[in-house]
């Protein structure tokens, strides 16, 4: 992949050097606000056809694992991921022959597991919640890419999170280039009010993105200013981001502080820095929460995809080889 980095003052200068220099041959991967006086935007070059250079995903071919030994790989695959007890002896039940081994392990996952990855979801406002680096601001940025790809609906987004540092993406440039209004909460102000304000100024988006800022498990301060943000706004719609490469007791701390925002569904991130996917699936199986997106990667080029159990038994089989 090939990418050039513009450096300027303001997005519509630095979009200017970007046409005059690729005209259309350019796919956003990247914005950083580096201080006060400088923004830098990353750029993919693509092909002259249109085609960016990287692949697109693709829905994974079971058949891609129909040749590795039948019952002991799947097996194996479970145990090498430190997928738990529970979820084992769901998914061996189906480790029985018949058919190939990514087939009969995504029947275990599909029992084991729930999933909701519908987008755009029903609810007029989707908050992102989860610790600080766990890849909210990306991940938003991500579906918005996609769903402006997809669907002819009005986007906007609130930036709640304040503390983002120079090397962390910034959703209000990336918000710019791609023609999505972004308004900003003041947080020293009402917190209960913020949020039904920044909705009144965006009263024209059909749907609307909430950045809340980083907390962690134990930080319960920072718990109830959530709270409390997101306590005055209706039709509501709250995911739970966590970053896969976290241990059990982390994940299981962070799922049972974030019972306070009535979470529907969670987010799986930072998935390309995971050694194995057990602890994060064993959270998914103990909370009873539907798993709604993997996500790998800090580009918004990077895959943004559905979960599903297809899709997670070629993850735990392509470990194996």
């Amino acid at each position: 992949m090939r990418t050039r980095t513009y450096r300027g003052e303001s997005v519509q200068a630095i979009m200017q050097q970007v046409r005059d220099e690729l005209g259309g041959q350019g796919l956003i991967l990247n914005t950083l606000r580096k201080d006060d006086s400088v923004i830098e935007i990353e750029v993919e070059l693509v092909s002259l056809d249109g085609e960016s250079q990287m692949p697109a995903a693709e829905e994974p071919s079971l058949a891609d694992t129909a040749d590795m030994p039948r019952d002991a790989d799947a097996a194996s695959a479970l145990v090498l991921n430190r997928i738990g007890r529970d979820i084992q002896v769901i998914c061996r039940r189906y480790l029985t022959g018949g058919e190939s081994d990514g087939e009969m392990l995504a029947k275990g996952l599909g029992e084991a597991l729930s999933f909701e990855a519908t987008m755009p979801p029903k609810s007029r406002v989707v908050a992102m919640v989860g610790p600080s680096g766990a890849g909210k601001t990306t991940t938003i940025a991500k579906l918005i890419a996609h769903i402006q790809a997809a669907f002819d609906i009005s986007i906007g987004v609130i930036l709640a999170d304040q503390s983002q540092s120079a090397q962390e993406m910034s959703l209000e440039i990336f918000a710019q280039i791609v023609g999505v209004p972004a308004v900003s909460v003041d947080c020293g102000l009402d917190v209960r009010q913020q949020i039904p304000e920044a909705l009144a100024r965006l009263r024209d988006c059909e749907l609307v993105f909430v950045d809340t800022p980083g907390v962690g498990a134990r930080e319960e301060n920072r718990l109830r200013y959530v709270e409390r943000l997101l306590d005055g706004c209706h039709d509501l719609e709250t995911m739970c981001v966590l970053p896969a490469p976290s241990n059990e007791r982390e994940l299981s701390a962070l799922t049972q502080a974030y019972r306070r925002f009535d979470c529907s569904r969670l987010v799986v991130t930072k998935l390309d820095k995971a050694g194995f996917l057990g602890p994060v699936l064993n959270e998914a199986y103990r909370a009873g929460l539907p798993l709604g997106f993997l996500t790998g990667g800090a580009r918004v080029s990077d895959e943004v995809e559905p979960a599903s159990a297809r899709r997670l038994a070629w993850m735990l089989l392509r470990q194996m080889h």
